[in-house]
């Protein structure tokens, strides 16, 4: 077996099991649409190295060539409406594919009509190029720092396109020359197991990267609200604090509690006390600003961190907000009108401990509730 014939053997293979792998991938880890069309664009393209091994082996069929090339087409914009998809753009799969009609078009032109071995064999290649570039430019979503995983896809991407360009290059240059049709293929298969390998090992990465990311999130939220849960508020605050200590910014930490919830759950049940959290929560959610935290601690107790904020812009902040939560009521018979009380601490020179804080607001919220509840109590300077 020569060597020609031995890359294409080892492309079909690792094509294949890349499939498989992806496959698995695809029905383990959540069944993210992205994962199964990676899944298939590999499964194509064993169908591709399968069809090249068999017009290396027959040689001069026109038909077994134009279909490599119109597979190759296929598995470049399946990997790339892949990316597109993972970052919810997979409706532009259109342009995809009529990119992908329009070059086996030229390539049919100028394999049948126009014959011209130089444009047959680049624009494949200018096609893979154009759409990997395409899918690195969505790997990180906008306005979001990349971690490790899609720095290391995006690098990985670029590498391919501009090894596409190079090889196109090389092919349109040796047009009519003695050396043309050896140069440009021998770079072309001695590059291609480790991009395409590269390709499916990275697609894989990035899928378990972003089941991670996922799976931290859900750790960090409260599953009935959809906001940060205590573990996730802790987190964040601490790192805030930290912030407004070096920088010596005024902070405020406010404690919610939802006034008189048990006999909301005993009236009611715990279906109305439910909508009554999820209501509240969302209402609060909506109205922070960015850069401020708001959390469910537990219960019916709920914790918002004003950055930049005194104590007393918190108070009104505060005040508005509960008002606002006061005119709402849930479709009960009879309706339940919403009233919270609220404790709020301002970080005080030198403080640095999160639990100091809390502890100051929750004492706060008590005199709120001793004193008729529906209110908001700024902690008193000690």
């Amino acid at each position: 077996m020569n060597e020609g014939l031995s890359v294409l053997v080892t492309l079909t293979l690792l094509s294949a099991l890349l499939s498989m792998i992806l496959l698995i991938v695809w029905g383990t880890m959540g069944r993210a649409r992205h994962a199964l069309t990676w899944a298939v664009a590999f499964g194509v393209a064993t169908l591709q190295w399968a069809f090249n091994i068999c017009d290396y082996l027959v040689g001069g069929r026109i038909t077994l060539f134009l279909t490599v090339n119109a597979l190759a087409v296929l598995v470049a914009g399946l990997i790339a409406l892949g990316f597109r998809q993972r970052a919810g753009r997979g409706d532009h799969w259109r342009g995809l594919l009529s990119g992908g009609m329009v070059t086996i078009a030229v390539i049919v032109v100028a394999t049948l009509v126009y014959p011209h071995a130089g444009v047959t064999r680049s624009m494949p290649l200018l096609y893979r190029a154009i759409v990997l570039a395409m899918a690195a430019a969505v790997v990180v979503p906008p306005g979001q720092r990349a971690n490790a995983a899609e720095r290391s896809v995006v690098a990985m991407l670029w590498m391919f396109v501009i090894f596409n360009i190079l090889v196109a290059a090389v092919a349109l240059s040796l047009e009519g020359t003695e050396n043309f049709g050896d140069l440009d293929r021998w770079i072309l298969l001695l590059g291609l197991p480790a991009a395409f390998t590269g390709t499916g090992l990275f697609a894989v990465l990035l899928l378990a990267s972003d089941l991670s990311g996922k799976m931290r999130r859900l750790a960090s939220r409260d599953p009935l609200t959809g906001v940060l849960n205590r573990r996730g508020f802790e987190e964040q605050a601490t790192l805030l604090i930290a912030n407004a200590v070096r920088h010596r910014q005024p902070l405020a930490l406010a404690l919610a509690d939802l006034d008189r919830f048990k006999a909301v759950n005993d009236r009611h049940g715990h279906a109305a006390g439910d909508m009554l959290l999820s209501r509240f929560a969302q209402q609060i959610d909506g109205a922070v600003r960015q850069g401020d935290i708001f959390a469910r601690l537990g219960g019916e107790e709920f914790v918002l961190l004003l950055v930049n904020t005194t104590g007393e812009a918190a108070v009104a902040v505060i005040d508005r907000l509960r008002c606002e939560v006061a005119t709402q009521t849930l479709p009960t018979t009879p309706p339940i009108v919403v009233t919270t009380s609220f404790g709020v601490a301002e970080l005080r020179p030198g403080e640095t401990s999160l639990d100091t804080l809390v502890a100051r607001a929750d004492r706060a919220l008590y005199l709120s509730k001793s004193n008729g509840r529906d209110r908001v109590t700024l902690a008193p300077v000690d």
